[in-house]
């Protein structure tokens, strides 16, 4: 569904002699990670998530990669107009435990234009988790956090001017009659999609840029 190899919009085939050439349409190849989503957007497919502590009690959850779209723009906009002092190289810190909050505010961020970056959970040890905490607020210099009330904890005893917790935003599919932030392309002048934080089991955490032509041929296979 998402695989785009072919430079042109339209693939020749040839039958063979004293036979029509057939013409099959193909999509354009993808130049962005949020023409991804976007193109997903036009299909019928989704997400199911599932709530890891329910014991399957509870029903899944499933929304439409359209309702994911509008809902990433919803909060793009949320972000351009509530978070304070957005620079064009600012990097969006993504702490929460869960699959649903990480797509959701990936691709908030995505819509938004700017850069996200999840980061796994910090060592049980305070001083070992604070050292970790500031050591990836300087190697990404002072981004913004976005959190929820259960993660926020994790910064306790750090310095964090520009966190944010989330938790009152309204709910993906359930947001009404909202305005869209319209659809940019990145903010920067590279072609960065996203940073990835090493594990640092040896030591401290390194970001590792993901490109966004990197990101679409991982989808593409």
């Amino acid at each position: 569904m998402f695989q785009s190899r072919v430079a042109s919009p339209f693939n020749f085939t040839n039958p063979g002699p004293g036979k029509d050439r057939k013409i099959i349409k193909t999509e354009p190849p993808l130049t962005s990670v949020l023409e991804l989503l976007q193109r997903a957007a036009a299909t019928s497919a989704g997400i199911t998530f599932y709530n890891a502590h329910d014991s399957g009690k509870s029903n899944p959850k499933r929304i439409s990669y359209q309702e994911l779209l509008d809902q990433s723009r919803r909060d793009a906009a949320w972000l351009q107009n509530s978070v304070l002092d957005l620079q064009r190289e600012t990097v969006i810190l993504l702490h929460f435990d869960t699959h649903e909050e990480n797509i959701r505010w990936f691709w908030a961020t995505t819509a938004a234009g700017y850069v996200p970056c999840i980061v796994p959970k910090f060592a049980v040890s305070s001083d070992r988790r604070i050292a970790q905490a500031e050591h990836i607020l300087r190697l990404l210099n002072s981004p913004v956090i976005l959190t929820n009330d259960r993660m926020a904890c994790a910064f306790n005893g750090v310095e964090t001017p520009s966190l944010y917790r989330v938790d009152d935003l309204i709910p993906i599919s359930t947001f009404s009659s909202p305005s869209l932030a319209p659809v940019v392309q990145n903010q920067r002048d590279d072609d960065l999609g996203a940073l990835m934080l090493t594990s640092g089991s040896t030591g401290f955490s390194k970001a590792v840029c993901l490109r966004q032509p990197q990101m679409l041929a991982a989808v593409a296979g």
